[in-house]
């Protein structure tokens, strides 16, 4: 439907965003649209998608009935846990600059200081805990990301 107020069919709910792995999508709509920033790589590709589709005013809806299955993580997972844990570093720096990509490109100027305060204290205590299990690869991705996400924002091909 093009109208965010129109009546979803019985079996669909409304949502704000779909995930990646379980997005299913007209190809007219993806022209319009484009696809999948390509410099945000992975994490928030997928709700940057979404809100995009939603800003033309499409409206996203879930199937509850449909059964996806996804191992998350799984390429991000090392086999063997080493100095820095199970969790690729790649995967925090992503997940963190990506984030606060969406946050400045998203956010209601109204939620501004709520969202600033959330991302700001998860960001500290995430570089808290790598400090306190000796991680200071991660540490210092972290960092960089968040220097990254403050400084950049989504680019589209």
């Amino acid at each position: 439907s093009h109208h965010n107020d129109a009546p979803v069919k019985s079996y669909g709910k409304p949502v704000d965003w779909i995930s990646g792995c379980a997005f299913f999508c007209r190809t007219g709509i993806l022209k319009k649209t484009g696809l999948f920033a390509p410099d945000m790589f992975m994490y928030y590709e997928d709700v940057d998608l979404s809100f995009r589709i939603k800003k033309m005013g499409y409206l996203l809806t879930y199937y509850p009935a449909a059964v996806i299955y996804h191992i998350a993580g799984a390429s991000g997972r090392q086999k063997e846990k080493g100095r820095e844990g199970f969790v690729s570093p790649a995967i925090h720096y992503y997940n963190i600059r990506n984030r606060i990509w969406i946050a400045k490109k998203y956010t209601p100027v109204a939620w501004v200081p709520m969202v600033t305060l959330f991302i700001f204290f998860y960001i500290v205590l995430l570089m808290a805990y790598f400090v306190c299990r000796l991680r200071f690869r991660k540490f210092a991705v972290v960092v960089k990301a968040a220097r990254d996400g403050l400084r950049g924002k989504i680019i589209y091909s």
